[in-house]
C-alpha cells in the first residue's frame, strides 16, 4: 500500500459523502501548508504539488484547480466477430517481418485493470524487478508495497485484476501473444496495470492523474490512455507533461461522440501538449467510423476501432474474446506500433516516435481534412523509417 495510506483510504472511502472535494496546488511546495489543512486534506499527489480538501478552503500559497471531476470510461460497443482485420489493415505482419515485435517496451494501460492470467497476456505481463511479490515490504521505495505488475489506483493496491472488461481488450490489442484468435500489434512488449476506472465506468481525475505519474516513474515509455470526457482539465495536463519529461508518449483516444473536437474539445486526447497522440477509428473501409471524433487539428491519426477482435477477463484455462467498437480499441493499436518502433531503435525519445508514426500514415482521401495527417497507421512503414535513419 501507499506510504499515505491513511489519506488515500480516507479519500477512496468518503467519495460520496463530500460533496464537493476541490483540488489546490501548492505554489511554491510548502508541506507546511499541508500540515496546517490536517484532515481537511484527502488526498495528495506529492510529485505535483496537489492537495484534494474536503470542501474549499481559504489558505495562501495555493492555487486553486476547481472541483474534483471524474472522467468516463469510452464506451465501447459491441462489435460483430471478423478476423484480425485491423491488424492486415495497420500492415502490422511486414513490421513483424522487419524483426519488430516491441520486445521489453513498457506500456502501461492506464484503464480499468488488466486480466493478469489471461493465457494470451500472462506471458507479456510487465513484473517489477525492484520489488519482491507478496512480502509486504516497498523493496523498490516508490512508495507502494508489492506493487510487481503496477498498482490499483481503484481499491490502493497491487494490481492484480480488471474492474470491468474494458482495459483487458485494450491490452489485447496492444501485446497479446499470438494464439488461434489474436496477436497484438506488439506481441512481446510488457504491459503495466494501472487500473483507475471502476466497474461502473468513472475514476476521478485526481487518480488518473496519478497513474500517469506512476507509470512515468516506473519505467513505462507508453501509456494508453483510451478513457476521457468533453473540456479540460489542468490537472491531467500537468501530469501528461509530468510524463513527457520522464521521455513517455501517451497515446489517447479521440472519443466516441462523432464531434468535430477543434470546437469540441475532448480530453486527455486534445491536451495542448507535445507528447500525446490523439486516435481516431477508421472503419473496415479506411473511412471514418460512424461513432468516430474528428478534427484537423485536434485528432492525429485514425486506427481500427470497428469490429475489433480482443481479449476479455477469462479463466485460466480458458481464454475469452469479444468483439468491440469504439476509438478505445483504435489507440491501443498505436501503442502498440510505439512500441515496436522503440523496440528497433530504444535510442530515440518520444519526438521522434510520435513523428515517425504520424509521418508514415497510409494516406486515406475519406480522412483529408478529417485528422492532421489524413491517415490510417501504417506499423510496417513506421518501422521501416525507424530502422533507416
Amino acid at each position: 500500500m501507499l506510504k499515505s495510506t491513511v489519506l488515500v483510504v480516507l479519500f477512496l472511502f468518503c467519495q460520496s459523502s463530500f460533496a464537493n472535494p476541490r483540488i489546490y496546488q501548492m505554489i511554491d511546495r510548502n508541506r507546511g501548508i499541508e500540515i496546517a489543512l490536517g484532515d481537511s486534506v484527502i488526498d495528495t499527489i506529492p510529485q505535483l504539488g496537489i492537495l484534494v480538501t474536503k470542501d474549499k478552503v481559504s489558505v495562501q500559497g495555493l492555487r486553486d484547480l476547481g472541483e474534483l471531476k471524474n472522467f468516463q470510461l469510452i464506451e465501447p460497443q459491441a462489435g460483430v466477430p471478423k478476423k484480425l482485420w485491423g491488424m492486415i489493415d495497420i500492415k502490422a505482419q511486414g513490421a513483424w517481418a522487419k524483426g519488430a515485435y516491441g520486445e521489453g517496451v513498457v506500456v502501461a494501460v492506464s484503464d480499468t485493470g488488466i486480466d493478469l492470467d489471461h493465457p494470451d497476456l500472462v506471458q507479456n505481463i510487465y513484473i517489477n524487478p525492484r520489488e519482491i511479490a507478496g512480502n509486504k515490504i516497498d523493496d523498490d521505495g516508490n512508495g507502494y508495497i508489492d506493487d510487481v505488475h503496477g498498482w490499483d489506483f481503484v481499491d490502493n493496491k497491487p494490481a492484480s485484476k480488471d474492474h470491468h472488461y474494458h482495459g483487458t481488450h485494450v491490452a489485447g490489442t496492444i501485446a497479446a501473444t499470438l494464439s488461434q484468435k489474436i496477436i497484438g500489434a506488439a506481441p512481446k512488449a510488457k504491459l503495466m496495470s494501472i487500473p483507475f476506472i471502476t466497474g461502473s465506468g468513472e475514476g476521478t481525475e485526481v487518480n488518473a492523474a496519478k497513474t500517469l505519474i506512476y507509470a512515468a516513474d516506473n519505467g513505462a515509455k507508453i501509456i494508453n490512455c483510451s478513457w476521457g470526457d468533453r473540456g479540460q482539465s489542468e490537472l491531467i495536463e500537468q501530469a501528461i507533461t509530468y510524463a513527457a519529461k520522464k521521455g513517455v508518449l501517451v497515446i489517447a483516444a479521440a472519443g466516441n461522440n462523432a464531434e468535430f473536437t477543434d470546437r469540441k474539445h475532448f480530453f486527455p486526447a486534445g491536451a495542448n501538449v507535445d507528447n500525446i497522440v490523439s486516435v481516431g477509428a477508421s472503419d473496415r473501409g479506411g473511412g471514418l467510423a460512424w461513432f468516430t471524433n474528428f478534427g484537423r487539428i485536434s485528432v492525429d491519426l485514425a486506427a481500427p476501432g470497428v469490429d475489433v477482435t480482443s481479449s476479455v477477463p477469462s479463466k485460466p484455462t480458458k481464454a475469452k474474446y469479444d468483439y468491440l467498437n469504439g476509438t478505445s480499441m483504435a489507440a491501443p493499436h498505436v501503442a502498440g506500433v510505439a512500441a515496436l518502433v522503440w523496440g528497433v531503435r530504444p535510442s530515440l525519445n518520444y519526438t521522434q516516435v510520435r513523428s515517425i508514426i504520424l509521418e508514415t500514415v497510409t494516406p486515406v482521401k475519406r480522412w483529408r481534412g478529417y485528422s492532421v495527417t489524413g491517415g490510417i497507421l501504417n506499423a510496417e512503414a513506421a518501422v521501416a523509417r525507424a530502422t533507416s535513419n
